[in-house]
């Protein structure tokens, strides 16, 4: 008594399971899953394809900075009449650096003001960050971006230790959109893909110029096509250049 057989269960009626659509994760989504289950980016690095373009304003790369700090000694000398803030040297060096912010920490002065702590990461290593009340008042609420930065500031290196007392954040992408003109060499794609490349140009129409080039016998030729093309640079833009391709070095960036 109350038992069932194995046929009575399949003679029952069976009930159809439906699984709603999801919309596929972009590549910086996942990653940023990825990041948050195991605490590290695993499968790629969401700065990856934006190192070329952000060679364009960075001064350096976070591995290469006390290099730099070495090559330009004298730096950005502060004025004589002016005292520097505390925590500032009296002898910077400004830099522009590209990357995440990978974590940071607020804390409120004996003033009552709130100031952090932090860091940013590119595809070769981290810096510390600094960021002082005046900074932090303005640009505070981009710490908690997950979307790639350039962060501006005074370069500070001592015992091969290099810190950045900031005094800037930007969006990577807010600055992107501001570009004038982008090339794009064919010649370093596959001709099968124009196509893909044509669709992909027709859905970001914005105001940013794109120069179609191509290397032919040793000569570098420019292609203009009837209808000229004009693009809307965003994360997103790229991501998409990413998905399609696999790469983005075919891609030029004028500032």
């Amino acid at each position: 008594f109350g038992q069932v057989s194995l046929f009575d269960l399949s003679s029952k009626e069976e009930t159809a399971v439906t699984i709603p659509e999801a919309k596929v994760w972009s590549r910086i989504q996942s990653l940023s899953y990825e990041k948050e289950a195991i605490g590290f980016y695993l499968s790629d690095h969401p700065l990856r394809g934006f190192e070329n373009f952000s060679k364009v304003w960075a001064s350096s790369s976070v591995l290469d900075l006390p290099d730099y700090y070495n090559k330009h000694p004298q730096g950005l000398a502060t004025k004589t009449n002016e005292k520097p803030k505390w925590g500032e040297p009296r002898h910077k060096l400004r830099v522009i650096v590209a990357g995440l912010i990978s974590e940071h920490k607020e804390l409120i002065t004996k003033k009552g003001t709130r100031m952090a702590f932090g860091k940013v990461e590119d595809l070769t290593g981290a810096v510390e960050l600094v960021i002082f009340p005046d900074t932090f008042a303005k640009f505070g609420h981009l710490l908690k971006e997950e979307r790639p930065l350039l962060v501006g500031g005074g370069l500070e290196v001592e015992e091969g230790h290099a810190k950045i007392i900031v005094d800037s954040f930007a969006l990577f992408d807010d600055v992107l959109r501001k570009t004038k003109k982008i090339s794009m060499r064919l010649d370093k794609i596959e001709t099968d893909d124009f196509e893909k490349l044509e669709q992909l140009l027709t859905n970001f129409k914005g105001d940013t110029d794109v120069r179609l080039i191509m290397s032919i016998e040793g000569k570098e030729i420019e292609i203009f096509p009837a209808e000229p093309k004009q693009i809307q640079i965003s994360d997103d833009f790229f991501e998409g250049i990413h998905q399609l391709f696999g790469r983005t070095d075919f891609i030029e960036v004028q500032n």
